[in-house]
């Protein structure tokens, strides 16, 4: 398949749609926990929260069995080579398909962030509001 007006190199499809709704998921998600928090609605935001940790242990696991394209090994690349991409040293920097060496660190640290986040509601207990994680009983008052 060619490019939009049939001319120059083929489209390369770089995400499947799995990993898309994973994308937009998480688009969608983020700004509805923080309203949910915002205004109180603790029945709902416990749920979100829920459904976002399934959706980041889908994309963990995505991560090391997907397609290729969606495998951390392919796009996550050491220090040398996120230093070598942001000096403009890579050979092959415009070639890339998916993320650049940045692009991939920023992810694992997105879903690090999200991973932490999430699982510290679980045992998260506040006394004022009543809203408690699901695993709360397991951690000392």
């Amino acid at each position: 398949m060619r490019g939009a007006a049939g001319l120059g190199p083929p489209d390369i499809r770089v995400w499947d749609p799995l990993l898309r709704i994973t994308h937009w998921s998480f688009a969608l998600l983020i700004p509805a926990m923080w309203w949910t928090a915002e205004n109180s609605k603790w029945a709902w935001h416990r749920r979100i929260g829920l459904v976002l940790l399934g959706i980041l242990v889908f994309r963990v696991l995505w991560g090391i069995l997907g397609p290729e394209t969606a495998r951390f090994a392919s796009f996550v690349k050491g220090p040398r080579a996120v230093v070598a991409y942001l000096r403009g040293e890579l050979s092959g920097a415009a070639q890339m398909i998916g993320h650049s060496p940045v692009g991939g660190l920023s992810t694992v640290v997105l879903l690090g962030a999200m991973l932490t986040q999430v699982s510290m509601g679980l045992f998260a207990g506040d006394p004022f509001d009543g809203m408690t994680g699901p695993l709360n009983a397991l951690v000392g008052v």
